[in-house]
């Protein structure tokens, strides 16, 4: 990802003017916060009422019985390392192990969480408090930092190590009594701005809470992207946000030290966490969510994901055909059972490890393969009015959740 060349808000080259604009943006959140805790006008759907619910003024507690179960996994790959299933690899299991954050739940130090293999990208996985409520999310670094000094992976690194802690310590932080992606994210990146020792840098995001009650929840900006699969078909897929081609959306935190500032272009892009695009997805026993940096979605469409989405869930009769039509198995949360590593007792990993290192492997193949039309080719033709081929060599993340709804 290139560091942008547009200048849409001045030229603020020290924190202390760019404080400025930070503390306008979070005084206009908080008034659209007011905003959506308003009473739902007469006449007004319940689905618009429920899609606001992450405002609600009835919080939901870990006594509330879960309605459905998340069950989510991680793969990942730098884009100068091959990819290891095994080494590259995160499923979640809940009150087991962080995804991002050191073993201090404080500062982050960059020296500190460096995953070389997975490059630019960052991801974060964790529960919301003590709700059975999940965080989610990938960061893919501005990658242009680095011809002015400056680390790209720090930035999006820090972004996910805040984003997992303040879903991890809610609601002591927050004043509302339910948790939602972009007050997760504005968390996030207000930490990292506060810490000095992320020098500079930019990051998309694209965030997700996943409500127990079966709902999913999710705030993108920039050009990462997330797939939203019923069995055997496409429910939702996301657009990108971007200024110009290969100039997505992203948030930024401009360098203190004079000797950064003189190596850097003359303008930025500087979006902030309430120019996301926000949206609200209600979920069923056995729908598959795909989120992933632009690394995947370069490389493989919708169509390539669902139909190695697809063929793993057939495969395994977790998606199966009754009467002409497909529907999710019964038996899906033993298939996703996060204890289920692939080994030679449990065999078969568990599902949703499989499907993200499904995607992972077919897009890692297709980034190097400079013979086929991929996206990201396309996307080239139609910028500069010639035909381009090949795949586009990236950092790639893609974290899978496979919704279960749990039995009475």
């Amino acid at each position: 990802m290139n560091l942008a060349q547009l200048n849409l808000y001045g030229n603020p080259c020290n924190r202390i003017l760019f404080q400025k604009r930070k503390l306008l943006l979070q005084a206009a959140y908080a008034r659209s916060v007011q905003k959506s805790q308003a009473q739902i006008r007469p006449g007004e759907s319940a689905a618009r009422a429920s899609s606001i619910q992450c405002f609600s003024n009835t919080a939901r507690s870990c006594a509330a019985k879960a309605e459905y179960t998340y069950r989510i996994a991680a793969a990942h790959c730098g884009k100068d390392r091959a990819f290891d299933r095994a080494r590259d690899t995160y499923v979640f299991r809940p009150n087991v192990q962080p995804s991002s954050r050191q073993e201090s739940q404080g500062h982050f130090n960059p020296a500190r969480n460096d995953r070389v293999n997975i490059g630019e990208d960052a991801f974060f996985v964790g529960q919301v408090g003590t709700t059975t409520d999940v965080a989610f999310g990938v960061a893919d670094g501005v990658g242009g930092w680095r011809d002015s000094g400056v680390n790209p992976r720090h930035f999006s690194r820090g972004l996910c190590h805040y984003m997992e802690e303040g879903a991890s310590s809610f609601p002591s932080w927050s004043q509302t009594p339910n948790l939602g992606p972009l007050e997760l994210l504005r968390r996030g990146y207000d930490r990292v701005f506060e810490n000095h020792d992320v020098a500079a840098g930019g990051s998309t995001a694209l965030v997700a809470v996943a409500q127990s009650e079966g709902r999913i929840l999710v705030a993108n900006l920039g050009d990462s992207g997330f797939l939203h699969l019923l069995p055997v078909r496409i429910r939702h897929f996301s657009k990108p946000q971007t200024h110009a081609f290969n100039t997505p959306y992203q948030l930024t935190v401009l360098p203190a030290r004079q000797g950064v500032r003189e190596r850097l272009p003359q303008g930025f892009i500087v979006d902030a966490p309430e120019d996301a695009t926000t949206s609200s997805h209600e979920v069923a026993h056995g729908d598959v969510f795909v989120f992933a940096t632009d690394g995947a979605w370069d490389n493989l469409s919708p169509q390539h994901v669902l139909r190695a989405c697809a063929g793993a869930m057939t495969n395994l009769d977790a998606w199966h055909d009754r009467d002409g039509s497909f529907q999710a198995s019964n038996e899906l949360a033993g298939l996703t059972d996060p204890h289920r590593t692939g080994d030679a007792e449990s065999k078969q990993p568990a599902l949703q490890v499989a499907l993200a290192q499904e995607i992972i492997s077919q897009a890692k193949a297709a980034s190097e393969d400079m013979g086929r039309e991929s996206p990201f080719s396309k996307s080239m033709s139609q910028e500069y009015g010639r035909p381009y081929r090949g795949g586009k060599v990236d950092d790639m993340s893609a974290i899978v959740v496979v919704v279960v709804k749990n039995q009475d």
